[in-house]
């Protein structure tokens, strides 16, 4: 065997590598535009609501047993009152989310802003299935 060739192991190594360094670059290049655009909008970043469990799990328990109780509204205003803030953000289930009820960043979204937001490909790609194309399932021109 020569010097030039790889073993498997070397080759699935090289490989892993290779992957998580291009989702550091993803991550960090999501990073550096929403950072310029919350500088382009005069706002700070949401702050961050910390779980127990990893991927949120804890909080996607809670707000389950809260839905199927028909309670969600208050749950969450209680994860609201946690949160310490009316916008937050956290990872659930590997997904960056953010929430908000505060009135301005809420207009923001629905009205005066409108165009600069969307559901993003998650929201799509999971209803669409079950929904087909229409107000829960589009973005853009389309809506």
């Amino acid at each position: 065997m020569d010097s030039l060739s790889l073993s498997v192991s070397q080759s699935f190594l090289l490989l892993a590598g290779s992957a998580a360094a291009l989702l550091l670059i993803r991550y960090l290049v999501r990073v550096f535009n929403e950072y310029q655009q919350s500088r382009s909008w005069n706002c700070l970043p949401p702050i961050s609501y910390s779980n127990r469990l990893p991927l949120s799990y804890d909080l996607v328990q809670r707000l389950d047993k809260a839905d199927k109780k028909g309670i969600m509204p208050s749950e969450f205003e209680k994860v609201v009152e946690e949160a310490g803030a009316t916008t937050f953000h956290t990872f659930v289930l590997g997904t960056r989310s953010v929430f908000t009820i505060d009135p301005k960043n809420v207009q923001a979204v629905l009205a005066t802003q409108f165009n600069d937001f969307e559901l993003g490909a998650t929201r799509r790609n999971n209803f669409f299935p079950v929904l087909g194309l229409g107000i829960f399932t589009a973005d853009g021109d389309y809506w």
